[in-house]
């Protein structure tokens, strides 16, 4: 059964808030891969476990219809109150039971999302809906984070990612590990007769310390921490803050990448 998160109203807006977009260089690697390997029109592009839509946007320009698609109706509801292209829609639904007909996707993406699903039912689902010689996209980047900030920058990074850590360590569903793995379980258990990943996709996003705190906040393993034990969940992140912030500059921005970066499989040729 899949892992069910994000579906408080305080955290879908956690996320919406702090969640940043797929990176320029991401979208580029797979819009390249997806005009090399099939040819317009695009009719439909269809984004499971879309949240609050930060990578559904992205896909309006390229196709006649996008369609996002998730479990939470909290963050369908972010999604919706956000500005949307006219072509793009959402919808409550189910990774593993994809409320979709047989051979009509062109392009399928999951950003930062298919560690949640449950694997074998979802895989068959991608297989049904996608067209003929149609694409997935599957990315997400690893917990730990890459800060650059003047010449302290590996200080801060260690901080980062010893937050990161306690946080990964105390995850009770085990998706984290799942993510830790870069998907390769999933990327070999798909049967389609072209596949590729690509690794190490470098993006550096601009974030201010409240950002990033923020960005922890919206995570599914803190939010389980809030749950089961709110008081050492409110003290890490306190901790996190206090040694982040200097004294004189509250809110000074860094700039971060998630180490890694993104992980992103295309498979055409179904």
């Amino acid at each position: 059964m899949a892992t069910r998160f994000f579906e408080e109203k305080d955290h879908a807006e956690l996320y919406q808030k702090y969640r940043f977009v797929p990176s320029e260089e991401l979208q580029k690697t797979i819009f390249s891969y997806l005009e090399e390997k099939t040819s317009k029109p695009y009719k439909i592009a269809v984004d499971i476990g879309c949240g609050s839509g930060q990578g559904t946007r992205l896909l309006a320009p390229y196709f006649d219809k996008v369609l996002g698609i998730d479990i939470s109706e909290a963050q369908i509801n972010q999604a919706k109150q956000l500005p949307n292209a006219l072509n793009i829609s959402y919808i409550v639904g189910s990774a593993e039971k994809l409320p979709l007909e047989d051979d009509s996707v062109d392009l399928l993406t999951s950003f930062t999302a298919i560690h949640w699903f449950d694997k074998v039912p979802f895989l068959m689902e991608v297989e049904r809906v996608l067209k003929p010689h149609g694409c997935v996209a599957f990315s997400s980047y690893l917990p730990y984070i890459k800060v650059y900030y003047k010449d302290c920058s590996e200080k801060l990074e260690t901080i980062v990612n010893e937050t990161m850590k306690f946080l990964v360590d105390s995850d009770a569903s085990g998706r984290i590990k799942f993510l830790e793995s870069k998907y390769q379980d999933v990327f070999d258990s798909m049967s389609f007769r072209e596949k590729n990943s690509v690794r190490n996709i470098q993006s550096k996003i601009p974030m201010t310390i409240n950002g990033l705190l923020g960005y922890i906040q919206s995570l599914g393993m803190y939010q389980t921490l809030l749950k089961t034990n709110s008081e050492t969940a409110k003290a890490l992140l306190k901790r996190t803050e206090t040694r982040l912030q200097p004294s004189k500059d509250r809110d000074y921005k860094l700039g971060i990448s998630p180490n890694g970066s993104h992980r992103a499989f295309h498979v055409v040729d179904v």
